[in-house]
């Protein structure tokens, strides 16, 4: 049998499971306490304190804008990269768009391998106007390029899979009626 040191003689493994004999108390100092309760305010406030806030900001300022039926000239930029089995049925749906005042559809092949750019070669009429980048940029790079072939007052960015809904072109743009307003989105 182990003798530990202590006041009266016992076993190791009741010295191990006698709390009472190895318990410390140590008050919390005032630094400890700052730093649980800066903490736990940050955790608070990010489960609940921001909704909160979003939800009273929300109440009371008002957000709203006016919109208004309007027909600036409006370019459709779109970014494709190896779209050729989806990139004929979206330019005849663009080409059919119930927008009337639409200045071009620039549609950037960004380093496309599949057939896209020679594709887009046969659609060089108004109003699609293709752009060819060679090496694989990025969809942002291949945008930046579109966007610098854009001639409309509102850019209007699309991707190659979600369909455009009928009407959808005029009510993003009647936001614009406000001034105040820089830039929609939509589904």
């Amino acid at each position: 049998m182990l003798k530990l040191p202590f006041a009266h003689r016992t076993t190791y493994a009741h010295a191990i499971t006698d709390r009472s004999a190895i318990t410390y108390h140590f008050p919390p100092t005032p630094v400890v306490k700052l730093v649980f309760w800066i903490s736990f305010a940050g955790v608070f406030y990010t489960y609940i304190g921001y909704a909160v806030v979003v939800w009273v900001w929300s109440k009371l300022g008002s957000n709203a804008w006016h919109s208004a039926p309007i027909r600036p000239s409006i370019s459709i930029v779109m970014a494709v990269r190896d779209g050729m089995p989806l990139l004929p049925i979206r330019l005849a749906q663009l080409a059919r768009l119930d927008y009337p005042n639409v200045n071009e559809i620039v549609i950037v092949s960004d380093g496309s391998t599949d057939g896209t750019v020679g594709y887009l070669s046969t659609h060089t009429a108004r109003p699609f106007v293709p752009v060819v980048v060679q090496q694989h940029v990025g969809k942002a790079a291949a945008l930046n390029a579109g966007i610098a072939k854009a001639t409309g007052e509102i850019v209007v960015f699309l991707d190659l899979r979600p369909e455009v809904a009928e009407g959808a072109i005029q009510h993003l743009v009647n936001n614009f009626a406000d001034q105040t307003v820089g830039c929609v989105a939509g589904d």
